[in-house]
């Protein structure tokens, strides 16, 4: 969902969860419908039980899409077919477009996303779907928060801010949280950015964190926000 505080003024605050668009649209997107297909061309490990598949679309057609939305996948496992919705993870770059996949306990897609899936693999998709955006009236100050694999939106919002203010970019708080630091997805990236962009601030909030973890401890609560 998305929250936009009224008062102050100044502020956004976005939180990634479950958006019922996405429910709508695996529901009913019939294996009939417009798609089109795509092949992995690469995988890139970002914890134990995560990684980020980029696709490249065989049709040559561009992706457009705002970041924060999600791309539909559909694939066939022994002989049944599964649709799933992924967030992009990064902002499409002419034909390829990238979403990263948690393996769920007994999740069979996300299984075979995470172990299986190998680069020439294709598979078909809709979208992009979702309203899961960035506010469309800009704010001086925008603050994110996210936990496990629902920064995956956010980290795409959190560099299309950037990429789109240029040295006039604003002020960005993410506050995320995880259970324990090897949780961390795009732990490199997120660093990276706020190298590039002083005005982000990353405050990270772990249920279980090893001993000598000098950061906030628990979950995402009202007193961190």
């Amino acid at each position: 969902m998305r929250v936009t505080a009224a008062r102050p003024p100044h502020s956004s605050l976005i939180m990634a969860g479950p958006r019922a668009s996405a429910e709508r649209w695996t529901r009913f997107v019939r294996a009939d419908q417009i798609h089109r297909n795509a092949r992995l061309v690469e995988a890139i490990r970002e914890t134990a039980d995560a990684r980020t598949l980029v696709f490249e679309c065989m049709d040559g057609q561009p992706v457009v899409a705002s970041a924060g939305q999600f791309m539909t996948l559909q694939l066939d496992i022994d002989g049944q077919r599964y649709k799933r919705a992924y967030s992009l993870s990064q902002a499409p770059a002419g034909n390829r477009f990238a979403v990263t996949v948690k393996h769920v306990p007994g999740g069979r897609v996300s299984a075979l996303l995470n172990e299986q899936l190998m680069a020439g693999d294709s598979v078909q998709f809709n979208g992009p779907s979702g309203d899961f955006t960035l506010p469309a009236v800009s704010a001086p100050h925008y603050v994110f928060a996210a936990a496990g694999s629902g920064i995956t939106p956010v980290m795409c919002m959190m560099e299309a801010l950037v990429a789109a203010a240029g040295k006039a970019s604003p002020g960005i708080t993410l506050v995320y949280g995880n259970r324990h630091a090897n949780d961390i997805i795009f732990a490199d990236r997120l660093q990276a950015l706020a190298a590039r962009h002083p005005a982000l601030k990353i405050v990270h909030v772990l249920s279980k964190p090893a001993r000598g973890w000098k950061g906030a401890r628990g979950r995402i609560s009202a007193d961190h926000l």
